[in-house]
């Protein structure tokens, strides 16, 4: 998959910018998560946003560092596919997890 963020398994570093507007975001609003309460569906994606562009570029020294689909740029196209009323059909957060 030639420009994506995964290219036979191996990890690539790529960081995503934060959006233009993302100190639209409390950090309290990010520790809390992403369910659904009184979001609407611009605040839910910005905060998805957020937390993809937050997420360390994974280090190809340390690959064990990291789950084996983890890109920060697979989480947030999983992500935007999703609405906020059906977030729980696909399973995004496997781009998102680390071991410590």
């Amino acid at each position: 998959m030639a420009g994506g963020p995964l290219l036979a398994g191996a990890l690539i570093a790529v960081s995503l910018a934060l959006p233009a507007n993302a100190d639209q975001v409390r950090p309290r609003d990010l520790e809390r998560g992403c369910r659904r309460g009184d979001m609407t569906e611009a605040e839910w994606r910005l905060r998805h946003q957020v937390i993809a562009a937050r997420l360390p570029a994974p280090d190809p020294v340390h690959p064990e560092w990291f789950g084996e689909e983890y890109s920060p740029t697979a989480y947030w196209l999983c992500r935007k596919e999703q609405s906020a009323d059906h977030r729980g059909i696909a399973d995004c957060d496997r781009h998102r997890l680390r071991r410590n």
